[in-house]
């Protein structure tokens, strides 16, 4: 059996949820699905809590937000298989197989961590959105074959399979909260373990795409909290070689273009920003603007 983890935080997931099921019942798969919504709106927790009359599913509602990390830890204290398969809420299905795959794969070869991937739209966006597409289509959406190059660094939080004893021995750090780095973190204390992570082609695909306004503040959360994790590492150089912004860092910091970067981001930060908000995404820009951040709030 496998439980089907789906961390909820204002997002409808009646959708997700009856194609799940529906598959399992094609395939005749013994699952349990466990939602914990992390005190969303009341509005959507309606929406979502006639899914616990489902004979699969269990709704859990929290009454303070807890975050992204802790919040899938807790599905340790519900789950009853020897799986757990994480999914992001607003996560669309793409193909009639999608827990078939999942099943052959654990029943079969009983490995230890399985992340299938995601899709993002081919056609661009619109302009609002432009950003997070972008960055999305360009330098996150990668085939099982590219993942499995660096199979760890791949490692993502949105779709993936791992065992239970696994998960109770590594789990996510409590201490952050926020959006960004948390799977970064994972992928890492998973290679210390020497715990292999097997990356197979079976993605979902995000329905919330985030704003260029929201993602750029995410994205800043994301940097503020890899500071956090860095430091809580003691500036460990085998996890820098695995964040392409630490390994960016290092060279500026190697030819000593700290300083001439800092400046130029103070300066260039209120233009940069209003096109990146308008969906103008050149992707060195946008790398541009990350490292400043990086270099002007933390060094």
């Amino acid at each position: 059996m496998i439980t089907i983890c789906i961390p909820v935080y204002n997002f409808d997931v009646r959708e997700l949820v009856n194609t799940l099921v529906k598959q399992a019942r094609e395939i005749n798969a013994g699952i349990e699905i466990i939602v914990i919504d992390d005190a969303s709106a009341e509005n959507i927790k309606q929406h979502n809590r006639p899914l616990d009359n489902l004979p699969e599913v269990s709704v859990i509602e929290l009454n303070h937000n807890i975050g992204r990390s802790r919040i899938r830890n807790r599905f340790l204290q519900y789950a009853h298989t020897n799986y757990l398969l994480f999914l992001d809420c607003d996560s669309r299905i793409l193909h009639s197989g999608f827990l078939r795959n999942y099943f052959a794969m654990a029943t079969k070869f009983n490995y230890s961590v399985i992340c299938g991937g995601t899709q993002f739209p081919k056609t661009p966006v619109k302009l609002n959105k432009r950003l997070r597409w972008k960055y999305a289509v360009t330098k996150e959406i990668k085939s099982a074959e590219e993942r499995t190059q660096h199979p760890h660094r791949s490692f993502i939080t949105r779709n993936f399979l791992i065992r239970k004893d696994i998960f109770t021995r590594i789990n996510f750090d409590p201490r952050i909260t926020g959006y960004g780095h948390e799977d970064t973190l994972f992928g890492y204390h998973l290679k210390q373990d020497n715990i292999p992570v097997v990356h197979i082609d079976n993605p979902v695909l995000p329905e919330d795409i985030d704003t260029n306004i929201v993602f750029l503040q995410k994205t800043e959360q994301a940097i503020d909290n890899l500071h956090y994790i860095y430091t809580s590492l003691n500036y460990d150089e085998a996890f820098a070689e695995k964040v392409a912004l630490l390994r960016f860092y290092k060279k500026t910091k190697q030819l000593k273009l700290t300083n001439l970067i800092k400046i130029s981001y103070i300066i260039l930060r209120p233009p940069l920003k209003l096109l990146l908000r308008h969906g103008i995404c050149i992707n060195p820009l946008f790398a541009f603007y990350k490292l400043g951040y990086w270099i002007r709030h933390r060094y």
